[in-house]
């Protein structure tokens, strides 16, 4: 289907249950799949969390002052905004394989630049949560590092596209954020994954200054930043042969510098992590591992650090320093 997905303002809430379930039985009702970025016909009810559905506004559903409401039959009205009338569609989202948190920039943000930032922004948050020093440790070594996929060559290529309009820019340095927006040239690829898989290799001695029992829980914490991997790595609708999130089994990720930091360059080994049990190289499958972290964080835990990460990193892209950068 041609429909483009929608913005926040035109989104509602609807609590999975059999009420919503009894009501998309009567309809013709739509899903956004994130794998192809297409609108796709909902089958038997098929309902899950954090689905985008679509459903035809004369079938009402919706509420001005409940929001979702199965019992009403009227039409529902265009979102209206004062200033601008009608609100278009977005044709940005955050599919499998689309970066646009990091593209659209005002100007270009070198990737050492953004990770430097992302650390300073969790020393401000983690101050802010009252953090212990060791937990605080966690999470600003998970901003300085959540981004260290983004030296993967296919992301490199993404936003090097029109580079050579971009002022004052540095054709060597890794790219986190660029001026325009584009899509991955390769299916399904998440850089979060590539960052993770490489701190389960070997640039694992970026962890080192953390005490071991925490330093798969700052990997955790990067691999889950953007919310498409958290509890398993799997390989996806789309994916190519040995791959897992749009990562080849035995590509490289080249080394970096991160200011006064090396990260050694690491071997992704995808397909390690993706079993049950230990394999022949003493391998623990990621599925294991997060398995036994939430039970030794607790979920709430876990959420509050993944969120503390995440705002981290928001509030260095909304605010890159000004060094080197154009605007």
């Amino acid at each position: 289907q041609l429909w483009k997905r929608p913005n926040q303002a035109e989104l509602c809430p609807a609590p999975l249950g059999k009420d919503l379930e009894a009501w998309v039985g009567k309809k013709s009702v739509w899903r956004y799949d994130l794998f192809t970025s297409t609108w796709v016909a909902l089958a038997n009810r098929d309902l899950r969390p954090n689905q985008l559905l679509l459903v035809d506004e004369k079938n009402g559903g919706y509420s001005t002052e409940r929001g979702w409401d199965s019992a009403s039959t009227k039409p529902v009205s265009p979102v209206v905004d004062d200033d601008h009338g009608v609100h278009e569609v977005s044709e940005r989202s955050e599919d499998t394989e689309d970066d646009s948190a990091s593209a659209d920039q005002k100007i270009w943000v070198t990737l050492s630049r953004h990770l430097l930032d992302a650390e300073h922004q969790a020393s401000v948050v983690s101050k802010g949560f009252e953090f212990s020093p060791r937990l605080a440790g966690v999470v600003a070594t998970s901003a300085r590092l959540h981004d260290i996929g983004k030296a993967h060559p296919v992301f490199q290529v993404t936003m090097r596209k029109g580079a050579d309009t971009w002022p004052g820019f540095d054709t060597h340095a890794p790219i986190a954020k660029s001026l325009g927006h584009h899509r991955h040239n390769r299916r399904c690829f998440r850089h979060e994954v590539a960052s993770a898989l490489a701190l389960l290799g070997e640039a694992r001695p970026a962890l080192r200054h953390l005490d071991p029992g925490d330093e798969f829980l700052a990997i955790y914490l990067i691999a889950a930043h953007h919310g498409r991997a958290r509890m398993s790595l799997r390989t996806m609708p789309g994916d190519e042969p040995n791959a897992v999130f749009g990562i080849l089994d035995g590509e490289q990720l080249p080394a970096l510098q991160i200011g006064e930091w090396r990260i050694d360059g690491a071997e992704l080994r995808p397909r390690n992590y993706t079993g049950i049990g230990q394999n022949e190289d003493g391998v623990i499958p990621w599925q294991e591992q997060t398995s036994d972290l939430l039970a030794q964080r607790g979920p709430f835990v876990l959420a509050l650090l993944e969120a503390s990460v995440r705002f981290a990193d928001w509030l260095a892209s909304a605010n890159p320093t000004d060094e080197g950068f154009p605007r």
